[in-house]
């Protein structure tokens, strides 16, 4: 993904984005993701009740699931950086994320705890 930012923002709030114009970041982006059918049934839907890290949950349960996945080194999406992003409406919500962490450390401890001792 490489991001922008809108030109009609004023230069004062465009100065408190962390992003940078320009900049391209290699992450999995849940709008930028092709899924085969029996991958995203195992691993389940997105969770919908999130305003923020939805693409982390479902990436750390694909991966908790041991599903393969693959990142391209193409630029496939260009994010226009605006006052209405979710990321910026929602910035002082990081209880989601950390909520996101927590069932993460949750479903891995249980992993652990149910994984006999030979």
């Amino acid at each position: 993904m490489e991001q922008f930012i809108s030109p009609e923002l004023p230069r004062e709030f465009a100065a408190g984005i962390r992003s940078k114009d320009g900049e391209v970041i290699a992450a999995p982006m849940a709008s930028t993701t092709l899924i085969r059918r029996a991958a995203y049934e195992r691993v389940g839907p997105w969770d919908v009740t999130l305003n923020v890290g939805v693409d982390m949950d479902w990436y750390a349960r694909m991966i908790e699931a041991g599903l393969n996945y693959q990142m391209l080194d193409n630029v496939l999406l260009r994010r226009r950086i605006h006052t209405t992003n979710t990321n910026l409406r929602f910035a002082n919500e990081q209880s989601e994320r950390l909520h996101v962490l927590k069932k993460m450390l949750d479903r891995r401890r249980a992993q652990q705890s149910s994984t006999p001792i030979t």
